[in-house]
């Protein structure tokens, strides 16, 4: 005697997946102040694409390559962009000539709003740790580094600016850090100097290698959450940091 049949159980109803409104407006990120080229896509509220590639310094025509491929990935063109926002450092001149330069020839083209933000800003988006403060540790060269601390913001949107970017030594970051409640510390310039620093100020975390680097996701959003409000910064303004002269510029002793 065979067995009963087990009823067939119905497949479980679909859903409807989030899809990005193609209507929305559209922001672009990018960042080439570092090693790490970095990009992002915002639309409405939805990240379209992140893309972060180290390489060489590249010229800004490959970089406008870079730029139009990322969008017709997603199915997008320039034209779509409403709003662009650029890393204006402190890192490599020649890095942040060209992402500057780039963004300012779109924004120019395309008659949409240009921001501007601190390379810092992207890592620490990138590392943020919402039970403690972030310090941000770029290697200047020349024994010196750039530091920037972050906390978390009210609104669970961008790590807000405890201390800005300054140029320093790391003799100097460490008796600061002394004073600091136990943060997170990332960038190049945290684990050059992590010994140095943690032997003054053992309190303070390391905090893991992110070859990603910064995360730009976050900085898009809010360049489309300004251009709504009716900023529109005059491209002249959208200049980069560089916090010391190159060294090119400086007189041969």
């Amino acid at each position: 005697m065979s067995a009963p049949r087990r009823p067939r159980r119905r497949a479980p109803q679909r859903k409807p997946r989030v899809e990005p409104d193609p209507s929305a407006p559209l922001a672009l990120a990018l960042d080439t102040s570092g090693a790490t080229e970095a990009l992002a896509l915002v639309q409405g509220d939805l990240l379209l694409a992140d893309q972060r590639v180290r390489r060489p310094r590249r010229r800004g025509t490959a970089l406008g390559v870079a730029i139009r491929d990322l969008l017709a990935s997603v199915s997008r063109t320039p034209a779509d962009l409403s709003a662009i926002t650029v890393g204006l450092g402190p890192g490599a001149f020649t890095g942040l000539r060209v992402g500057i330069a780039t963004a300012h020839g779109l924004a120019g083209a395309l008659g949409v709003p240009l921001f501007g933000f601190d390379s810092t800003h992207g890592l620490a988006c990138a590392a943020f740790a919402t039970d403690r403060p972030t310090v941000v540790i770029l290697d200047a060269r020349r024994d010196e580094v750039y530091a920037a601390t972050y906390a978390g913001a009210a609104d669970g949107t961008l790590p807000t600016v405890v201390s800005p970017t300054r140029l320093l030594s790391p003799a100097a970051l460490a008796e600061e850090l002394v004073d600091l409640p136990p943060s997170l510390l990332v960038g190049d310039g945290a684990r050059l100097y992590a010994s140095q620093l943690l032997a003054q100020a053992p309190h303070h975390l390391l905090g893991r290698l992110q070859p990603g680097g910064p995360a730009l996701g976050p900085l898009a959003a809010d360049a489309l959450r300004r251009a709504a409000g009716g900023e529109r910064p005059s491209l002249a303004r959208v200049q980069p940091t560089y916090l010391r002269d190159h060294d090119a510029a400086k007189p041969k002793s």
